[in-house]
């Protein structure tokens, strides 16, 4: 809006959103809270709700968590989703967006940043829900289900199967909380209180910009720079090595294979060196006897002399 009322008492107002200039007149009717578009009054045509996650072990071994999340449609046939994602899965599809000109460049620094290790640790699965509920609500806004395809399949597709009811029929239901769980609602409370008895952990700087752009108070950062885990303790999402503890590996390796090398060389210049003193002894010894023959020489040219 611009600064005051022109001639005829009219405000310029433009739509951020759209660039489209307009004018208004009455401005207390057009700033009333029903005219914005909100989540409580329907603005906004997706609602998005964390409903828990799931720490899955596969047959195959290693361990990974799916987040549990309930899409419901607040206009029109109020359509529903529910699936289970893992957070690599809605890296993928923000990529995917990203790619295809969806404009979700401008909500990136919505999406939770990768971590190397620790992804299994009740604080950052907490700290994921949240910031992966927004994330998704902010997604819906710039891509629908309605016209593009990816986002489509995202939101029916799981990365896990999740129970249907008993009749095989209605909602995909979602399982109550358990020891291995958390919900929307353990969200102030879980952070060092659940069963597996975790402990809090710093932010990097990106969950720590983040956190503090949801105004997570909660999550209780100390503002302390993130511990460097021994490298004995890190896994990869997956159960395998992550990329870290494959690096310090190759890393070690190489010092390893430098050390022996070192270690040949300095055995081999002290072999040199026995060989080296070895000679200059001998060297010595001639040069003494030398110097007995010189010596001799010359007592017998002086011998020599005086007999004249």
């Amino acid at each position: 809006m611009n600064q005051g009322p022109a001639a005829d008492g009219s405000y310029l107002v433009k739509n951020l959103d759209t660039g489209e200039n307009f004018t208004i007149t009455d401005v207390d009717q057009y700033c009333k809270f029903d005219d914005f578009d909100t989540f409580e009054n329907g603005g906004v045509q997706f609602e998005v709700k964390m409903c828990g996650n799931n720490r899955v072990v596969p047959p195959t071994g290693g361990s990974f968590t799916v987040y549990e999340m309930e899409v419901t449609e607040r206009k029109g046939d109020t359509r529903r989703w529910q699936f289970a994602k893992r957070y690599s899965d809605f890296v993928a599809l923000h990529e995917i967006l990203n790619d295809a000109g969806y404009g979700v460049g401008s909500i990136q620094s919505a999406l939770p940043p990768k971590r190397w290790f620790g992804n299994l640790e009740g604080d950052v699965v907490t700290f994921r829900q949240r910031a992966l509920e927004r994330y998704m609500t902010l997604c819906l806004q710039c891509a629908s289900p309605d016209d593009c395809t990816a986002v489509r399949d995202f939101l029916n597709s799981s990365t896990i199967p999740l129970q249907r009811s008993a009749a095989g029929s209605g909602p995909l239901p979602i399982t109550p909380p358990s020891f291995s769980r958390g919900t929307s609602e353990d969200f102030g409370s879980a952070r060092g209180t659940g069963s597996e008895g975790f402990e809090p952990r710093s932010f990097n700087e990106e969950e720590r910009a983040l956190s503090n752009m949801l105004t997570l108070d909660d999550m209780g950062d100390d503002g302390a720079p993130t511990p460097v885990k021994d490298i004995t303790q890190v896994i990869g999402e997956d159960g395998d090595d992550g990329e870290f503890v494959t690096i310090r590996r190759a890393q070690l390796q190489d010092l390893l294979s430098e050390r022996e090398t070192l270690y040949a060389e300095i055995l081999r210049y002290k072999d040199e060196n026995t060989v080296l003193f070895r000679d200059l002894g001998t060297a010595e010894d001639m040069v003494d006897a030398l110097q007995d023959q010189l010596d001799e020489l010359k007592q017998s040219e002086g011998g020599g002399g005086d007999g004249d």
